[in-house]
């Protein structure tokens, strides 16, 4: 069955705002439009979906600190006006939960991504220079990077204007060397022919043994800032989970009516 619609427009005073809106979610054969949703375009149909993807993602955002099927195991009965009067609260809640579940995921790629800094640089954790000056000579070309330990011994051979220099042990070895500018495309030839892996310092000022330090202190208080979130999150599944299994309930069979309506 085709269920025409029209758009109405209604005039109130603003104070009666709030009953207005209530006894007409109530009737269940309204759907109220934000005005902006008004000035977009945007159908009833379009509307109810957002609204239902939106709650939806909020209860996955909640899962993970639920109990196991505690979400649509058992569908209790409400009323209309009931299901009605909750959605604008669990709009308003389920933004709040995407910030902070944004804004947790954002530190953890923060934690990690330092975690990968420092694991670059181990090797260099006792080089004895600041990483962002060191190699500021204008008539000296330095090279750094990771050689493996079997290829130590051919250093002996590099140009006899260059030095090197190795700054830890084990299979892979990081190494600078450093020769004059007019030597550099020899040196970066031979040091083609061995396992060498070219190596480019972070844009980090200091020793890299200070930037570590400083990188792990950050992941500590990133750590903690990530327990926050994640205890807030659980204090929230905590109280709303019950608000979110009405109102997605509520906004599917708003859903439903305008499918019905749109057919």
């Amino acid at each position: 069955m085709i269920v025409s619609m029209k758009r109405i427009t209604l005039v109130a005073h603003k104070a009666d705002e709030a009953a207005i809106l209530k006894a007409l979610q109530a009737t269940q054969s309204v759907e109220v439009l934000k005005s902006g949703a008004a000035e977009t375009g945007l159908s009833a149909l379009e509307t109810a979906q957002a609204r239902v993807q939106k709650l939806g993602d909020a209860i996955g955002i909640l899962r993970p600190f639920t109990e196991k099927d505690s979400f649509f195991s058992v569908a209790p009965e409400y009323r209309a006006e009931e299901l009605a009067g909750i959605l604008p609260e669990a709009d308003a809640f389920s933004d709040r939960l995407e910030a902070i579940s944004r804004e947790l995921a954002q530190t953890k790629s923060e934690i990690d991504k330092n975690i990968a800094l420092i694991d670059s640089l181990r090797p260099w954790e006792h080089f004895p220079a600041d990483m962002l000056t060191f190699a500021a000579a204008k008539r000296v070309k330095y090279f750094a990077g990771l050689i493996a330990a079997q290829d130590v011994e051919k250093l002996e051979n590099i140009e006899a204007t260059a030095e090197y220099q190795l700054f830890n042990e084990g299979v892979i070895r990081s190494c600078v060397v450093a020769c004059p500018v007019e030597e550099a495309k020899s040196v970066t030839n031979f040091l083609k022919s061995l396992n060498w892996t070219e190596y480019a310092f972070p844009k980090l000022t200091g020793k890299p043994a200070e930037a570590m330090e400083e990188l792990g202190e950050l992941n500590r208080m990133l750590s903690a800032k990530k327990i926050e979130l994640t205890n807030e999150l659980a204090e929230k599944a905590s109280e709303r989970e019950k608000l979110f299994e009405r109102a997605y309930d509520a906004a599917a069979a708003a859903r439903s009516r305008s499918m019905t309506a749109a057919s």
